[in-house]
């Protein structure tokens, strides 16, 4: 009776031991350079710990190292609603400006790009 009993227990604890450091092993993996494992984690950490903001803070670090924009501030914004310390809110800040800095390059980049291949068309044209 006492071996089912530690059984069932162990059956039921081990899930908890196992997912309970969800969030310092994203951010493991993040640091040891494996981005595709970080954003697993990540998204385990944010369903296990969705009260947690640093489980979507971690989530949008590595969303943003993967170069997903958008589900990086998705996440980080999310971080933003539930956090409560201000240095925190400042990291955030800083990545969420970041991420609009680099869309915004994008942007400018494509629309030079597309200038540049649009003049060198006429110049073709011209020519011919």
């Amino acid at each position: 009776m006492i071996k089912k009993l530690f059984l069932v227990l162990f059956l039921v604890c081990l899930p908890a031991f196992s997912y309970g450091n969800t969030i310092s092993q994203c951010v493991r993996q993040l640091k040891g350079g494996h981005v595709k494992h970080a954003i697993e984690l990540g998204k385990l950490a944010v369903v296990l710990h969705s009260d947690n903001p640093l489980s979507y803070m971690c989530l949008g670090f590595a969303y943003e190292k993967d170069k997903h924009y958008n589900f990086a501030k998705v996440e980080l914004q999310q971080a933003q609603i539930l956090v409560k310390s201000q240095k925190l809110k400042n990291i955030i800040d800083n990545m969420l400006f970041r991420i609009d800095n680099h869309n915004l390059n994008t942007i400018v980049q494509k629309k030079t790009l597309k200038n540049s291949n649009d003049n060198q068309t006429v110049s073709n044209f011209q020519n011919s």
